[in-house]
């Protein structure tokens, strides 16, 4: 039986000094798996070494009870959080709202903002000028921009959208909000 070989590609490598390159290291692997290939150290004359990752490679989160509220109004509660170049929406509705009026300004005087979401209760409708599409609760939905939203009381959504277009959309409605005397 001929010895296994395993490309130079796949081969793990030692870090001897992975502390010292800010790179923490993983526990030591008892199996190594790669393209499918299963190899146990103890059988083979590959040694076991350890793994290592950068530090600042942990992915941004954000969760609804530790993001804190933004938005407390007779409305909308808002919780907003920031993930690279996104904001996440933690957007809980308390009463049935149509907002199209406060879009006025905006391109076609509609949302310019792309968001990609899901609806965690209740039902929220976007309407074009062409079509209208409507998503209840465990619905995940994109909503391209041009839309006007449509929620009713007992909403809630987990939103994500880009950040820069989010900001300029909203400076837009909190504008509106004000000049209608409505809270903002």
């Amino acid at each position: 039986m001929s010895p296994l070989t395993i490309p130079e590609s796949v081969r793990p490598t030692a870090v001897p000094h992975a502390a010292e390159a800010g790179l923490e290291t993983v526990p030591q692997v008892l199996a190594i798996v790669t393209g499918g290939v299963t190899v146990f150290p103890q059988f083979s004359r590959l040694r076991v070494v350890s793994l290592a990752r950068p530090k600042e490679d942990n992915m941004p989160s954000a969760n609804r009870m530790t993001t804190a509220v933004a938005v407390d109004e007779a409305q909308i509660e808002g919780r907003y959080a920031p993930l690279g170049d996104y904001t996440v929406s933690f957007e809980t509705f308390k009463q049935d709202a149509d907002p199209a009026p406060y879009f006025a300004g905006l391109p076609g005087d509609r949302c310019p903002c792309a968001h990609w979401g899901v609806v965690t209760a209740g039902q929220l409708t976007f309407r074009w000028p062409d079509r209208a599409e409507t998503y209840v609760a465990g619905d995940a939905y994109y909503a391209p921009p041009g839309h006007l939203p449509l929620v009713t009381a007992g909403t809630a959504v987990v939103e994500f959208s880009p950040t820069a277009d989010l900001e300029a959309t909203m400076a837009v409605i909190q504008k509106n909000l004000s000049e209608s005397g409505a809270p903002a």
